[in-house]
């Protein structure tokens, strides 16, 4: 990367240092080690009070306490408060790299953190629901991710943002696709899978996280499934401390037909986030847990475990979708043991609830064959 002067990101450290050290905070992040990542990027901060980089890292990092720490609500004011600042000091760094006239050496920079600002942004909202904000923010990410990628063709992290649009996109209806290119927002899966691997082969900042963006992809994909499990086998390897990455790993042995696998891989986590270490740890993720552990149990025939794993993941979750889904899959269970009633009472309890993994769609398919056999008492 290009040596970047004083005068556009008022950095007291080398940009290889700077770099170097920015690199680390990620792998801080992505082992759940948050106080180191942010120690290390409060003291670059300081060092550079008015570069747009340690604000946004910093944000990345409170959006990871956000999605998998307890009490979230206390982190978002945090990560606006630094997602703002890096905003504005990237929008400086524009205006004096316009004002100098060096366009194609700083300016592409400049650009390519504020598409992460924006990057960001849209994953906040996406997270929280907020479909509008989510679109508007990603369109203005992919405008600036485009801008740097002209002004220099070797920033490979670009395609990390670009890759969340064109992939995406490409997933929606076709009637929602069709309008797309009139916003501005095209959807091209195959060209999304190629910039998220660009970006996992030849990414500074971003390989990691294009990586664990493929193996979420690739869980659905059943001829990516072996190299989806690869690629979670090494992120679980140099980030041991991930849950996510752990349970990842157990979920493609399951999928693969190894669940003796799943089991142990499972059991090692469970007794793992024990640990004073996960104390901060979200309850969801733990009902996650639980869920998965009920799944291997019920495919290796042991109902009984299984209804205990989806009763624990039901007493301790908040989100309406594990909900749904424990409820689904507790009805799976009783009803492998005949015990219809029990079993359509839990169908009904899926439905209750907001669906975001089509479980409404297979609880109602359940309820279906429980009336055509007879096999239950309707009220």
């Amino acid at each position: 990367m290009s040596i970047l002067s004083v005068s556009i990101f008022h950095v007291s450290k080398s940009q290889e240092t700077m770099d170097s050290e920015l690199c680390q905070a990620v792998d801080y992040a992505l082992n759940f080690e948050y106080a180191n990542a942010l120690t290390l990027l409060e003291g670059l901060r300081q060092d550079s009070p008015e570069d747009v980089r340690p604000y946004l890292f910093k944000a990345v990092v409170y959006i990871q306490f956000i999605v998998n720490c307890k009490n979230p609500e206390q982190y978002k004011g945090l990560f606006f408060e630094n997602i703002d600042k890096a905003e504005e000091y990237a929008y400086a760094s524009i205006r004096i790299a316009k004002k100098l006239a060096k366009k194609d050496n700083e300016n592409w920079y400049a650009n390519f953190f504020l598409g992460g600002v924006y990057g960001w942004k849209a994953k906040y909202y996406l997270d929280a629901g907020a479909k509008w904000k989510t679109f508007i923010n990603a369109r203005k990410a992919k405008g600036y991710f485009e801008k740097a990628l002209k002004l220099n063709p070797d920033c490979f992290d670009v395609y990390y943002g670009l890759e969340g649009y064109h992939y995406y996109a490409g997933t929606l209806p076709k009637l929602l696709r069709f309008f797309l290119p009139i916003l501005n927002f095209e959807g091209d899966t195959k060209r999304g899978m190629k910039e998220l691997n660009l970006a996992r082969d030849r990414g500074r900042y971003s390989k990691d996280f294009a990586a664990y963006e493929l193996v979420l992809i690739y869980l659905d994909k059943e001829e990516k499934r072996e190299d989806g499990l690869r690629l979670a086998l090494g992120l679980g390897e140099k980030y041991p401390r991930n849950f996510n990455f752990q349970l990842l790993c157990a979920e493609y042995y399951h999928y693969l037909g190894k669940d003796s696998l799943a089991r142990s891989t499972i059991d090692q986590l469970e007794s793992k986030i024990q640990d004073k270490f996960y104390t901060e740890l979200s309850d969801n993720s733990k009902a996650e847990c639980h869920l998965w552990s009920g799944i291997v149990n019920l495919s290796l025939n042991q109902n009984e475990k299984a209804q205990d794993d989806f009763e624990a993941a039901l007493n301790i979750c908040s989100s309406e979708a594990l909900k749904s889904q424990a409820h689904f899959l507790f009805g799976l269970s009783l009803n492998d043991q005949k015990r219809y009633q029990e079993a359509y009472e839990h169908y009904l309890k899926s439905l209750e609830y907001e669906d975001y993994f089509g479980f409404h769609h297979k609880a109602q398919e359940e309820i279906k064959k429980l009336k055509k056999g007879k096999l239950i008492a309707e009220n």
